[in-house]
């Protein structure tokens, strides 16, 4: 097949600037598009290889339908006497095989949001309908633009994976095992992996994952991976001294598993790896090792026992350190079976062991936050920071106190305490600017404060540290929420609910298109909208939809007098299970009294109140109220059957409590409410 000359003009649009790259399947030149004028790419199919592919035309038509920031896009496909050729947009830049051949160490950082925007890329290719292998990765097809983002590069026609009638690349050191054999995976006795290679294999999105793997490999080592082709062996990243932790390592070990049952099986799961790696270094790169005092045992969280003692590290030894380490897993794993008492005894246990450890303190803030209990994971975290025990700890390690500040900003966030968190935030960023989803939240908390510039602002920094789109939405959707524009809003967070595979980012983003709605006045299709998220999710993630889908209940049934029996009905459903649950806010025993009042099941709600009442005794909340309940409940008998003797009194113990409380400037529309009632009570001539 000779080679195209300078010059040239193609299908009388196109003109021939210079061949860029050829290889078993294709010779790529770049070309001018005469009438657009600007640069494509014209990718000729070599003339051998055209009896093996099948339905080219079609195929190409398929590609063209490709969108995505990370893509080029696929303009034309024209056969000419010329050749078969494709028409691709002309990415500029240097491919990372050039960065290679350079010498150039990338930082881990950069790495991350690179591999974050392929795993977009893949994601996006994968889940086309039929799914589109790309089945020849490798560092010359990966561009790095001149803006700094990645575009994947160079498809090969190799449709779906189903069919054995494609053609791989098989590009030396990057082409997975599958693309050489069908590899059908055993164990020996003591369980390590064997292989049997049959006929090569049709391919899935795994064989994608190993090539980016190994692409990742040649630029980390310099050293391109052995191609297993020819029976190479790869040595192992652990054999070299590379500036990268342990965890990022891990993960592109996995991505190159012979087996393809052991890599990661989507991209999407990939991606999410990439986005967690932060929090794996943070847990198991540890500097213990480096401490001459190791422990302080506390009788209590925080309090000193008198009988405290001190032991160097020598003298415990390994052993005490994997014994921590051991209690916290066992403490995890018993969180996530939802026992979380014992998972709060495992903890505690921990800490009596190593006080000066960060992991267990942690893990058990955590789980408040992941229970919905906001007020116990910041009264935790404030006392972790401001302990003198953790105070040497978190000056070395400000990446551990960036996780907690983290959490603490969550909780007032979550509490609506916006301007604390936006501070936590922005502690958070001074400790650790690393992970874009710090950014994220500050940004959405600054949108709900309404300084929209400066979430603007915050949101081009995160995008810059490597932002997944989907965040980026989450954001985006925000800010117009903040400037009333709730229908684009609700649009996004319903694209996130149904594009996305992470479930905290779904559960978020549920919450939030429900939140758009009802700033609509939609409140019935926003407590639909937590129903259906509530059923999609599960395990805390369904959990925590749950107990704001009563307040929507709630309010439904407020809304819609014709439905109202069967929204309260649903509200008492979730609210009730919450309450029962053991774990849960004031604000949901309120709105359960409430519910049941709708319902007239009065001796039930004043039930709930009256247990809240003895559990805080100074609060004056819940004596208002019951007072305000048993008013309703009277206003339902005859007159000659009423009596407001309860209503005095409750009054009374309520009046005694919020006079205390409006030294601080208190002033409750609810107190108010009971006041006027009282007055109208005495004027009728019903109390004294």
């Amino acid at each position: 097949m000779p080679v195209l000359k300078s010059g040239e003009i193609i299908g009388n649009e196109y003109q021939i600037i210079e061949p860029i790259g050829k290889g078993g399947i294709s010779v790529v030149y770049k070309a001018r598009h005469l009438n657009l004028q600007k640069d494509v790419v014209l990718k000729r199919v070599k003339d051998e290889q055209l009896p093996k592919i099948r339905n080219l035309r079609e195929e190409a038509q398929i590609l063209s339908r490709l969108k995505h920031q990370y893509l080029p896009q696929v303009y034309n496909f024209l056969e000419t006497r010329e050749g078969v050729f494709t028409v691709i947009d002309f990415i500029p830049g240097q491919p990372l095989s050039y960065y290679i051949k350079q010498g150039y160490k990338i930082d881990q950082k950069q790495l991350i949001v690179w591999g974050i925007q392929l795993c977009e890329a893949l994601d996006y290719l994968h889940t086309r309908k039929p799914p589109i292998i790309h089945s020849d990765i490798k560092p010359d097809n990966i561009m790095v633009t001149p803006e700094g983002q990645i575009c994947l590069i160079d498809f090969n026609i190799s449709l779906d994976g189903k069919s054995k009638n494609y053609i791989s690349g098989q590009s030396a050191g990057y082409a997975s095992p599958e693309q050489y054999f069908n590899v059908a995976p055993e164990r020996d006795e003591q369980g390590n992996p064997s292989y049997r290679f049959q006929m090569q294999a049709a391919l899935d999105e795994r064989s994608d994952i190993y090539s980016l793997g190994a692409s990742y490999y040649h630029l980390l080592t310099g050293i391109r991976p052995g191609n297993l082709g020819k029976g190479e062996q790869i040595v192992p990243l652990s054999a070299f001294s590379l500036p990268y932790s342990e965890a990022f390592l891990q993960i592109i070990t996995r991505m190159m598993a012979p087996d393809p049952n052991d890599r990661y099986q989507t991209a999407a799961s990939l991606k999410k790896a990439f986005q967690d790696v932060w929090k794996q270094d943070r847990r198991y790169i540890r500097l213990r090792h480096t401490r001459q005092v190791a422990v302080v045992c506390l009788s209590a969280l925080f309090a000193v026992s008198a009988a405290a003692v001190v032991l160097s590290f020598r003298q415990m030894g390994i052993d005490a350190d994997n014994e921590y380490l051991q209690t916290v897993a066992q403490a995890n794993e018993a969180r996530q079976n939802g026992d979380m008492d014992e998972a709060l005894a495992l903890y505690d246990e921990a800490i009596s062991m190593d006080a000066s450890e960060v992991e267990a303190y942690y893990q058990k803030m955590l789980l408040y936050a992941e229970e919905g209990d906001y007020q116990a994971c910041n009264f935790f975290g404030q006392q972790l920071l401001t302990s003198e025990v953790l105070a040497d700890t978190l000056a070395v390690n400000p990446q551990e106190k960036a996780d907690i500040c983290y959490l603490m900003a969550t909780g007032c966030f979550e509490q609506e305490d916006y301007v604390t968190a936006a501070q936590y935030y922005e502690e958070t960023l001074e400790l650790n600017g690393d992970n874009p989803l710090y950014y994220r939240d500050y940004a959405i908390t600054l949108a709900r404060m309404m300084q929209i510039d400066q979430a603007e602002s915050v949101l081009d920094e995160a995008v810059n540290a490597g932002l997944d789109t989907e965040s980026v939405k989450m954001v985006e959707g925000e800010i117009e929420l903040a400037q009333g524009d709730w229908q684009p809003a609700a649009e996004k967070f319903q694209e996130i609910c149904y594009a996305y595979t992470d479930d905290d980012v779904k559960r978020r983003a549920y919450l939030l298109w429900a939140r758009a709605l009802k700033t609509g006045g939609m409140i019935t299709e926003a407590a639909e909208v937590l129903e259906e998220g509530s059923g999609v999710l599960s395990g805390n993630n369904g959990a925590m939809l749950k107990r704001q889908l009563g307040q929507f209940y709630l309010q439904a049934a407020a809304q819609n007098p014709e439905q109202q029996q069967e929204y309260a009905q649903k509200a008492v459903d979730v609210l009730q299970e919450q309450v029962e649950s053991g774990i849960y806010e004031d604000a949901a025993v309120y709105n359960l009294a409430s519910a049941l009042e709708l319902l007239g099941e009065y001796d039930q709600a004043d039930a709930y109140l009256a247990q809240l009442s003895e559990s805080k005794p100074e609060d004056y909340l819940p004596y208002v109220r019951r007072a305000l309940l048993e008013i309703n409940r009277q206003s339902t008998l005859a007159n000659e059957e009423r009596d407001y003797t309860f209503v005095q009194e409750q009054y009374e113990k309520a009046a005694a409590l919020y006079e205390k409380a409006t030294t601080n400037g208190l002033s409750d529309p609810d107190m108010k409410m009971l006041e006027n009632a009282m007055q109208q009570l005495v004027a009728g001539g019903w109390l004294e």
